[in-house]
C-alpha cells in the first residue's frame, strides 16, 4: 500500500535556505534533514529505528522509506536581508546604548561576504508530499514518529540559517492524506491537531499540552532521560515554552521582524546582564598582556561562561581601543565531533521561532529537553599560545537558559508552558 501526506507550509519569516551559491530555493534534502532532527526529539528508540525509515549508506542499510518531494513556485519571491537604515526603526536607546533585537538575532547575516545572500519571501507557500511507498513495512509507530516530526517542524521548529534564532518559521496552513493508506494515516492526524486557527494564546497552549500528552503516551519521554546520554534535543520534562506578543502588526512594513525584535532585545538585555562572563574573560587577556589579572587556568574555584548555555562556539571579542594582543577568546565544547576532531559547534537547546494566532503574531520561545552545551566542560582559544595549550574548563553552573525563560514569562505569565509531559 502506499500512504501520501500533503502538507501546504507558509514561509512566516524570510527563509535562508539554499546552496553554495547562496542563492535560496526549496530543497527537500534540506527538509529531510530538518525532519530527522525532530525525529530524534519526538523517538526514544530513534538509534534503532532511525535507518530503517529514513535510511543509510551504511552496509546493511537500504534506501529510506518515505520519500519527499516538493511543490511549491518553480522561481519563489525571494528578499534580501534589510539594509542597516531600513532597521533603525527597530532601534531602542541611543548612542553605545542603542540595542535592535533583529540586528541582535539576525548578526551573521550582517557581516562581510553575505551581502549577496537573499531568502525565500515570507507569505511563500509551498506544498511537501510525505510519500510511504510500501506502508505495510513500517509499524505503526514509525508512521506516527514521522507525521509527529512534520508537525513538529511546523510548530516548534524553523529552516535554514538562523533557525534557531527567528528566521525559517514556518506555518503548516493545512494538510490531507491520500494513497491506499489514507484510512491508516487519518486517525494519526487526528492526534497531532494543527494550531494555526487556535482562538487565543491560552487555546494555543492548551492544544499544544494536549497533543504533546497524547504523544508521551505513545514515546514515553520520561524514558528518554533514563536512557543512554546523547546529544540530541529531545522532547521531555525540561521542555518549556513561553509566548510573547509582539506589538507590530504583521500587515505593517518589516510585520516578520517583529517577534524577531521582542526575542532579540528579551536575549540581548538578560545576556548583557551577566557581566561576570565578560569579566573573567576580560582578566584573562590582561593576564596575557601583562596587565595584572588572572589567567582562567588558574581562577579558584575554576569558572565557565555562563553564556555558553545559548550555544557554542561563544566568541569574547575586546575593542581595539583596549590594544590587547589577542584581543579576543573563543570557546568550544571540550569534546571531540563525529570525525573524532576537536567540535567547534554544539547547537543551543533554545528556539526562536514567530507564530501567529489570530491574526497577531508572538515570539515563541521554547527550550528542549537534552544534554546543555558544556554539560562535558568547555575548551577555550586565545589564539596566544599561552603555555602550549588551554586546559578545559568545569561545565558552566546554573542552567541560564531557565533563567531566561522564567524572565520572559515574567512578561505574559499566562502563556507560559512548562512540563506539559507526565513525569
Amino acid at each position: 500500500m502506499i500512504g501520501i501526506l500533503r502538507v501546504e507550509f507558509e514561509v512566516v519569516t524570510p527563509l535562508f535556505l539554499g546552496g553554495a551559491d547562496q542563492n535560496s530555493e526549496l530543497r527537500a534534502a534540506s527538509i529531510k534533514g530538518a525532519l530527522r532532527h525532530w525525529y530524534r526529539a519526538l523517538d526514544v528508540d530513534y538509534r534503532k529505528r532511525e535507518a530503517g525509515i529514513w535510511g543509510d549508506v551504511r552496509k546493511g542499510e537500504g534506501q529510506s522509506r518515505v520519500w519527499l518531494s516538493l511543490v511549491g513556485p518553480e522561481k519563489p519571491t525571494v528578499v534580501s536581508w534589510p539594509e542597516a537604515g531600513a532597521l533603525r526603526v527597530f532601534d531602542v536607546g541611543s548612542g553605545r546604548e542603542t540595542r535592535n533585537g533583529v540586528k541582535y538575532l539576525g548578526y551573521t547575516l550582517q557581516l562581510p561576504g553575505n551581502e549577496s545572500r537573499n531568502a525565500i519571501a515570507p507569505g511563500t507557500r509551498f506544498t511537501l508530499e510525505v510519500v510511504f511507498p510500501k506502508w505495510e513495512e513500517l509499524i505503526a509507530r514509525d508512521h506516527q514518529a514521522v507525521i509527529g516530526a512534520v508537525w513538529l517542524l511546523g510548530h516548534v521548529g524553523s529552516l535554514g540559517s538562523r533557525a534557531r534564532r527567528g528566521l525559517g518559521s514556518l506555518e503548516i496552513r493545512s494538510w490531507s492524506v491520500g494513497g491506499d493508506a489514507s484510512p491508516d494515516l487519518a486517525p494519526i492526524l487526528e492526534s497531532w491537531p494543527l494550531l494555526a486557527k487556535a482562538q487565543d494564546p491560552r487555546d494555543w497552549m492548551r492544544k499544544f499540552d494536549a497533543t504533546l500528552r497524547t504523544a508521551d503516551e505513545e514515546f514515553d519521554f520520561s524514558e528518554r532521560g533514563r536512557s543512554e546520554p546523547d546529544r540530541c534535543p529531545r522532547l521531555g520534562e525540561m521542555m518549556r515554552l513561553v509566548l510573547v506578543q509582539s506589538n507590530r502588526a504583521i500587515s505593517a512594513p518589516l510585520g516578520w521582524a517583529g517577534p524577531m525584535q521582542v526575542a532579540g532585545l528579551l536575549l540581548q538585555n538578560f545576556r548583557a546582564l551577566r557581566t561576570p562572563d565578560r569579566g573573567i574573560v576580560g582578566d584573562h587577556l590582561r593576564y596575557l598582556n601583562k596587565r595584572g589579572g588572572v589567567p582562567m587556568s588558574r581562577r579558584s574555584p575554576l569558572e565557565s561562561p555562563q553564556r555558553a548555555a545559548f550555544g557554542l562556539p561563544l566568541n569574547f571579542r575586546f575593542v581595539a581601543r583596549e590594544r590587547m594582543s589577542p584581543d579576543s577568546v573563543e570557546f568550544t565544547p571540550d569534546l571531540p565531533n563525529h570525525k573524532q576532531e576537536r567540535a567547534k559547534r554544539f547547537p543551543s537547546l533554545l528556539w526562536i521561532r514567530s507564530t501567529r494566532i489570530a491574526g497577531k503574531a508572538y515570539a515563541q520561545l521554547t527550550r528542549l529537553d537534552g544534554e546543555m552545551p558544556g554539560d562535558r566542560g568547555l575548551h577555550y582559544d586565545d589564539r596566544s599560545g599561552y603555555r602550549g595549550r588551554q586546559d578545559p574548563l568545569p561545565p558552566p553552573g546554573g542552567d541560564l537558559v531557565d533563567g531566561f525563560l522564567d524572565e520572559c514569562a515574567r512578561k505574559n505569565p499566562q502563556w507560559r508552558w512548562s512540563g506539559g509531559v507526565s513525569p
